[in-house]
């Protein structure tokens, strides 16, 4: 099919539409240095998660919720910069997403002081945010008619 995620490739070829003087076709390299640059930052974090530069003093409930955070940073930084990538892909964000979620009403509920309560907050407005974007981005993989009423009642 001819529907492609919505990443910074679909950004840059609408773009190439508007300014022609873009390049139709970017070198392989130019397109895993983007990818490989996106991929940093997690993998920083996992690193630092895991130990890194010196032991960390933090608790290994905080290293593992650190962990999490890496991977789906790193999922979604892959899913938002990998040339040719399947709508279904942000499955993979969404999974780490929502056990952090999940850990962060744990962790509210048994804690009395409900320490970072922004983070968690946070983490759930991210969540949402990132499952609304997927929703939408999947929608048009339904196409058949005995499909729509799936499509009329997710969006109602």
């Amino acid at each position: 099919h001819d529907y492609w995620a919505g990443n910074i490739w679909a950004f840059y070829m609408a773009a190439q539409k508007v300014l022609p003087f873009l390049p139709k076709e970017l070198p392989p390299l130019a397109v895993a240095m983007v990818l490989l640059v996106s991929l940093l930052p997690g993998c920083y974090g996992a690193w630092m998660a895991g130990g890194g530069r010196e032991k960390q003093r933090n608790s290994p409930d905080i290293a593992r919720r650190s962990m999490l955070v890496s991977f789906a940073y790193s999922a979604l930084a892959s899913f938002m910069t990998a040339y040719h990538v399947h709508e279904k892909a942000i499955v993979t964000t969404l999974l780490p997403l929502t056990i952090l979620w999940s850990i962060s009403t744990t962790t509210k509920q048994t804690t009395a002081t409900k320490p970072n309560d922004d983070d968690w907050s946070d983490m759930g407005l991210l969540l949402f945010r990132t499952q609304a974007f997927a929703l939408l981005g999947l929608l048009p993989l339904l196409f058949p008619a005995t499909e729509l009423a799936m499509k009329c009642v997710t969006f109602c």
